[in-house]
Order: C-alpha cells, then sequence, then structure tokens
C-alpha cells in the first residue's frame, strides 16, 4: 500500500523540490481581493473617517478606494491648529 501524500518525512531526508503539503488534498484557501461593498454607499450611511493629516500624494488609488467607502473628512490646515481642532472636537462639529 502506498503512503499518502502528506506524510511527512524523516529529517535525514533530502528535501525535493515539492514539499509533502504541495500534493496534499486539501484545497488552498482564498482570500477575497477587496472588501469593499459591491454597490456605492450614501454619504449619510457609510462610516466617517476623519483624516487629520496633510492630503494625501502618494497612492491616490487606495485614497479613492476609501474615499468611496467611507464619508472622509479632510480638515484644512487652520482648522487643524490644536485649538480650533479641539474645539471643533467639543462641539462634535
Amino acid at each position: 500500500m502506498a503512503e499518502p501524500n502528506n506524510t511527512p518525512f524523516p529529517p535525514s531526508t533530502p528535501v525535493s523540490a515539492t514539499t509533502p503539503r504541495a500534493g496534499s488534498p486539501v484545497p488552498a484557501q482564498t482570500v477575497p481581493e477587496k472588501s469593499l461593498p459591491s454597490r456605492p454607499m450614501s454619504a449619510s450611511t457609510r462610516p466617517v473617517e476623519l483624516n487629520i493629516g496633510d492630503p494625501v500624494k502618494y497612492h491616490p488609488a487606495t485614497s479613492k478606494e476609501s474615499e468611496a467607502a467611507f464619508n472622509v473628512i479632510l480638515p484644512s490646515a487652520a482648522e487643524r491648529e490644536r485649538l480650533v481642532f479641539i474645539r471643533a472636537l467639543e462641539n462634535k462639529r
């Protein structure tokens, strides 16, 4: 009777090009590539993302995906000043 494909080899056995797991009968699990909703959500039902940094310079495609999934709030530089920003947070603005 033949050994199953996924039987471990003793430590002294040289490693071949394929590992014992490569021939395993268990199918590989795939992870969905995109977890964003398939249809756009309205601005009122989307979660809010507060961006307190500078506007996006690099990776604009990722930024566009974020804007599609979230209601992105990007305050101006003056609004991000510490005292003004703290007051706005206190007023839930």
